[in-house]
């Protein structure tokens, strides 16, 4: 499936309103990794350590520069002590057709355990082009605690952007629902109008602060996927 960026980005933040387990999104850009086929990167993985209690993987979102207009990549999700050892999870996404955050969810139920390792793990496998995981200013911090950085078998300084989105286990599945009864209806879509014209914190549903189109455009997507949501009673 292929978004334009403000749709990856609205995909992405709707996802992410539950919580956010790790991120360095916010830190400026530095220089990063560089993966596609002209590279000698095998893989570059960002790991975290899993606090007390367990999360629903909702998203994880990475910073790129790209230099081919259609590059694409693998992101997986693996487990390991000191070093990814195992994948768990393959994620789906959208080909890098410009500069910027995208977003990869994951194709089934994926639950990150209490006190347990995960890494982000970016594979130079298949790549359909060349593009930068750029870097960021920030140490990744959040829920979780950062566990490092991995290339090509080796521990890395290079500080990669990204951010780790889900919702505690067992919590309510509806993403969009802001009146507390776990059902998003109109309702709900009513509440966020309410938010938005007011400019509330409430209603800020994407990354970079304050309150503005990629917001509302955010919250639609938050909206239907509740509503395309099993789990989720409208």
């Amino acid at each position: 499936m292929r978004w334009t960026p403000i749709l990856t980005l609205a995909c992405a933040v709707a996802m992410a309103h539950g919580d956010v387990i790790i991120s360095n999104l916010s830190g400026t850009t530095t220089s990063g990794t560089y993966i596609g086929p002209s590279a000698t990167t095998v893989y570059k993985a960002a790991g975290f350590t899993m606090g007390s209690d367990s999360y629903n993987l909702e998203s994880v979102i990475i910073r790129v520069r790209s230099s081919d207009p259609a590059a694409t990549t693998d992101v997986e999700i693996w487990t390991g002590n000191g070093a990814p050892t195992s994948m768990i999870a393959q994620l789906s996404g959208s080909a890098f057709d410009a500069d910027g955050l995208y977003t990869f969810t994951p194709t089934t139920d994926v639950t990150l355990a209490a006190n347990t390792t995960y890494w982000v793990y970016v594979n130079n496998a298949a790549p359909s082009g060349n593009f930068f995981w750029d870097g960021s200013s920030l140490p990744p911090s959040g829920i979780a605690t950062s566990a490092g950085f991995h290339f090509n078998g080796a521990t890395s300084l290079t500080t990669n952007a990204y951010e780790v989105n889900g919702a505690v286990a067992g919590d309510c599945a509806c993403i969009a629902n802001l009146t507390g009864d776990c059902e998003t209806n109109t309702n709900d879509f009513f509440a966020f109008l309410a938010l938005y014209q007011n400019q509330d914190p409430a209603a800020d549903f994407s990354p970079g602060g304050g309150i503005n189109t990629n917001d509302f455009f955010a919250y639609l997507a938050a909206y239907q996927a509740d509503l395309n949501n099993p789990d989720c009673p409208g």
